[in-house]
């Protein structure tokens, strides 16, 4: 029999085993696990208010003393209005008091000023030092500058018109009325526009006086002037004369006459009396003043179909004196009451 050899089985090399990775673990999914005393804190705080909250009705206590509370609070703020009220109404009191004291205190305040500047002014002008006075004493009184200006102004028209009075009393007229008064303008330092400012006011006075005022008669002829001027002037009249109505309007500011006679016509060259009265009638600060033309016959007839205003009349030559005076003495009574109508 043949022999059977034995097959030599292969030894295993030393290899070294793989590494079998075991399949991952899957822990299930557990609910978030919160602490207890938190459930418990929560559920409890949860039941008590619940617990606590019932439903109330109208009649609980809880309601009952909320509508008290807010009757309370309602009658503390309507004292504390009314209190309000009376604490505005003293006040308001209390300014219009002070508001009258300040007055009472301004007032004899400018009284006081308006005494002493009157002794001061009562002669006319007085010196610089002693004007410097008054405006200290206008500071020292609280007296704002705009009043302290009106107040001196006024003092000033005043005195003047106090020694326009005095001298026209006592008859010591200059020679020429105007003269006297354009002197106490001087002494009193009267600017025009100061005295055309009171000029109502002060022509006013005048005319209730016995001084007539002053005429402002403009004429070239010499007979007329010889034959009226000093009838006028012994009617006690100031009267001022002019060649023609050029010299007129350089004068008349200065003047500031109560009645004009004027003749209606002039030499070649010249105006007329009737474009010197239109002239008149265009300016505010004469318009007023009667005007009276002596007029020929030329100028006659016109003048009786023409519209002329209250202080505005006409008489014809040769002239007649007492037609003359009744015609003056109806505008200035006009004029006297346009006068005080301003007053």
């Amino acid at each position: 029999m043949t022999e059977v050899q034995p097959v030599p089985v292969a030894q295993p090399q030393n290899v070294t085993p793989s590494i079998v990775e075991k399949p991952p673990v899957i822990t299930p999914v557990q609910e978030p696990i919160f602490p207890a005393k938190t459930i418990i804190i929560e559920n409890v705080i949860t039941e008590q208010d619940v617990s606590a909250a019932p439903l109330s009705s109208p009649s609980t206590p809880s309601i009952r003393n909320e509508q008290t509370e807010r009757s309370y609070t309602e009658t503390q703020l309507g004292e504390m209005r009314r209190q309000i009220e009376l604490l505005s109404q003293a006040l308001e009191v209390e300014k219009k008091a002070r508001e009258e004291i300040k007055q009472n205190q301004v007032q004899q305040s400018i009284a006081q000023f308006r005494g002493a500047l009157e002794k001061m002014w009562v002669n006319g002008a007085p010196a610089e030092a002693m004007q410097n006075e008054m405006r200290t004493l206008a500071r020292s009184l609280a007296i704002p500058e705009n009043v302290e200006r009106t107040i001196l102004r006024e003092v000033k028209i005043e005195m003047y018109g106090r020694a326009v009075k005095e001298v026209l009393a006592k008859r010591q007229l200059l020679r020429s009325s105007s003269s006297t008064l354009e002197w106490l303008r001087k002494v009193y330092h009267i600017a025009i526009e100061e005295y055309l400012e009171y000029e109502s006011k002060f022509l006013l006075d005048l005319v209730s006086n016995q001084f007539n005022g002053t005429i402002f008669q403009i004429s070239s002829d010499e007979k007329t002037k010889t034959d009226i001027t000093p009838r006028l002037k012994a009617m006690g009249y100031a009267v001022v004369t002019s060649q023609s109505p050029e010299d007129a309007l350089e004068k008349i500011e200065k003047i500031n006459p109560n009645i004009i006679i004027c003749e209606s016509h002039f030499g070649s060259g010249n105006l007329s009396g009737i474009r010197f009265l239109h002239i008149l009638r265009s300016n505010s600060k004469f318009n007023f003043i009667p005007f009276i033309l002596l007029t020929g016959d030329e100028d006659f007839a016109l003048l009786q179909t023409a519209e002329l205003r209250p202080n505005e009349g006409f008489v014809k030559k040769p002239l007649n004196i007492d037609e003359l005076t009744s015609l003056m003495n109806q505008k200035l009574t006009w004029f006297r009451g346009y006068v005080s109508s301003l007053g």
